[in-house]
Protein backbone atom coordinates (compact mmCIF):
# COMPACT_ATOMS: atom_id res chain seq x y z
CA UNK A 1 0.00 0.00 0.00
CA UNK A 2 1.57 3.38 -1.52
CA UNK A 3 0.37 6.85 0.88
CA UNK A 4 -0.42 7.93 -2.35
CA UNK A 5 -2.80 5.38 -3.36
CA UNK A 6 -6.78 6.24 -2.44
CA UNK A 7 -9.39 4.70 -0.39
CA UNK A 8 -10.37 2.18 -3.07
CA UNK A 9 -6.74 1.06 -3.99
CA UNK A 10 -5.43 0.69 -0.52
CA UNK A 11 -8.16 -1.09 0.30
CA UNK A 12 -7.63 -3.52 -2.59
CA UNK A 13 -4.13 -3.69 -1.84
CA UNK A 14 -4.84 -4.60 2.31
CA UNK A 15 -7.38 -7.14 0.79
CA UNK A 16 -5.51 -9.12 -1.65
CA UNK A 17 -2.74 -9.66 1.14
CA UNK A 18 -4.94 -12.04 3.03
CA UNK A 19 -7.22 -13.37 -0.12
CA UNK A 20 -7.92 -12.94 -3.32
CA UNK A 21 -9.78 -10.21 -5.22
CA UNK A 22 -12.86 -11.97 -5.94
CA UNK A 23 -13.22 -12.89 -2.26
CA UNK A 24 -12.53 -9.46 -1.11
CA UNK A 25 -15.35 -8.05 -2.71
CA UNK A 26 -17.77 -10.83 -1.98
CA UNK A 27 -16.79 -10.35 1.71
CA UNK A 28 -17.49 -6.50 0.90
CA UNK A 29 -21.03 -7.38 -0.79
CA UNK A 30 -22.11 -9.47 2.21
CA UNK A 31 -20.88 -6.52 5.07
CA UNK A 32 -22.90 -3.92 2.76
CA UNK A 33 -25.41 -5.57 0.86
CA UNK A 34 -24.07 -4.89 -2.47
CA UNK A 35 -23.89 -6.83 -5.28
CA UNK A 36 -20.93 -5.67 -6.64
CA UNK A 37 -18.64 -8.56 -9.31
CA UNK A 38 -15.26 -9.12 -10.14
CA UNK A 39 -14.85 -6.38 -12.86
CA UNK A 40 -15.43 -3.67 -9.93
CA UNK A 41 -11.78 -2.24 -9.62
CA UNK A 42 -11.43 -1.99 -13.87
CA UNK A 43 -14.46 0.26 -13.46
CA UNK A 44 -13.18 1.99 -10.45
CA UNK A 45 -9.97 2.98 -12.66
CA UNK A 46 -11.75 3.91 -15.32
CA UNK A 47 -13.62 6.01 -13.41
CA UNK A 48 -10.35 7.53 -11.81
CA UNK A 49 -11.31 5.83 -8.67
CA UNK A 50 -13.99 8.36 -8.12
CA UNK A 51 -15.80 7.24 -4.68
CA UNK A 52 -18.68 9.71 -5.45
CA UNK A 53 -21.21 7.32 -6.56
CA UNK A 54 -20.31 4.24 -3.85
CA UNK A 55 -22.78 3.75 -0.79
CA UNK A 56 -21.54 5.39 2.28
CA UNK A 57 -21.90 1.90 3.90
CA UNK A 58 -19.08 0.52 1.15
CA UNK A 59 -16.80 3.39 1.96
CA UNK A 60 -17.15 3.02 5.79
CA UNK A 61 -16.11 -0.55 5.09
CA UNK A 62 -13.13 0.39 3.08
CA UNK A 63 -12.25 3.00 5.85
CA UNK A 64 -12.31 0.28 8.92
CA UNK A 65 -9.61 -1.99 6.37
CA UNK A 66 -7.69 0.61 5.73
CA UNK A 67 -7.75 2.77 9.11
CA UNK A 68 -7.12 -0.50 11.05
CA UNK A 69 -4.18 -1.65 9.34
CA UNK A 70 -2.51 2.16 9.81
CA UNK A 71 -3.60 2.22 13.45
CA UNK A 72 -3.29 -0.99 14.94
CA UNK A 73 -3.45 -0.08 18.00
CA UNK A 74 -6.96 1.51 17.95
CA UNK A 75 -9.95 -0.17 18.93
CA UNK A 76 -12.53 -2.04 16.93
CA UNK A 77 -14.87 1.02 18.47
CA UNK A 78 -11.90 3.60 17.97
CA UNK A 79 -12.37 2.88 14.51
CA UNK A 80 -15.67 2.80 14.21
CA UNK A 81 -16.11 5.88 15.89
CA UNK A 82 -13.78 7.60 14.03
CA UNK A 83 -15.00 6.35 10.66
CA UNK A 84 -18.32 7.40 11.56
CA UNK A 85 -17.26 10.76 12.35
CA UNK A 86 -15.06 10.82 8.77
CA UNK A 87 -18.50 10.11 7.09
Amino acid sequence: MNDSDGLFQSWLTIEKKSKSQKNAISALNMACGTKYVESWPSKMASRSYSLERVPTAVRRYMMLVVLSSKFPDMTEKELKDLVCNLT
